[in-house]
């Protein structure tokens, strides 16, 4: 799938390749590594035009979706095991920290 625009003037969503050839559909280009740089943190378009939280596990070719819908995702960083960012940055912002440590520690709970 080649890069779109969601509206017109509006984010895109695009595919996500990685250099092992593990790819990811639908993604928003506002990624943020890891401090460890071993998960990516990734927003995923979902067909009523809401957006998923992911994490990438690269190397292992795995994901996890998040607890949580957004409306547009700006991310931020990725430390400490919380991703921070705003949702809709433009209309009606709202900060945003996601605790994801205990969640990636279970390796069985990526998808």
């Amino acid at each position: 799938m080649d890069a779109v625009e969601i509206a017109m003037g509006g984010p895109t969503r695009g595919l996500l390749r990685f250099s092992n050839g593990f790819t990811i559909e639908g993604c928003n280009p506002s990624i943020v590594w890891s401090s460890d740089s071993k998960y990516l943190a990734v927003p995923q378009w979902a067909e009523d035009r809401t957006q998923n939280l992911l994490v990438v596990e690269p190397a292992a070719r795995r994901t996890r979706v998040m607890p949580g819908s957004y409306r547009v995702l700006r991310l931020e960083s990725f430390a400490g095991g919380v991703i921070r960012g705003v949702d809709s940055p433009i209309y009606m912002p709202v900060r945003l920290d996601v605790a994801v440590t205990d969640a990636m520690q279970l390796g069985d709970a990526l998808e």
